[in-house]
């Protein structure tokens, strides 16, 4: 029996428990209503947590997908998070108001001008269909029909 792809959607500390993120996740759960998403916000309790899980999370996860501040911007822990996920040859996307895209840059800010909690800022490029990144997982894993 074929698993449904397990999604990990990467988000702002910042954004956690907000009327942004609520919209985000929900709209999400529509567009990628095949897929299993782990909402990092609901799962950790604590930087500590997510710090000592982390390793183990990546190997267990199809793709990420990464949403910011209305801003843009993104912290430390987003930046580490898809590093290690295009690490492992995972697709990335980012989730914006037009849909899921391609992540085309990332722009970390001067030293002086960054923080744990807004490190950089994230830019989409062309859109990713939802079916081909799930698809893509799935062939990754050999459990495609």
């Amino acid at each position: 029996m074929t698993r449904r792809p397990l999604v990990y959607v990467a988000h702002p500390v910042t954004t956690y428990g907000t009327p942004h993120e609520r919209a985000v996740l929900d709209r999400l759960a529509v567009v990628l209503r095949q897929a299993e998403l782990i909402d990092p916000s609901t799962l950790y309790a604590s930087t500590d947590e997510w710090l000592a899980d982390w390793p183990r999370m990546v190997v267990t996860i199809d793709a990420l997908v990464l949403f910011s501040e209305p801003d843009g911007t993104v912290g430390a822990g987003c930046l580490r998070e898809m590093a290690e996920v295009w690490g492992w040859g995972l697709p990335v996307a980012l989730f914006d108001d037009t849909g899921l895209r391609e992540v085309r840059s990332v722009r970390v800010f001067p030293q002086g001008q960054r923080t744990p909690a807004r490190t950089a800022s994230v830019a989409g490029g062309r859109p990713v269909d939802p079916a081909a990144l799930l698809a893509s997982s799935l062939a990754r894993r050999g459990d495609a029909a």
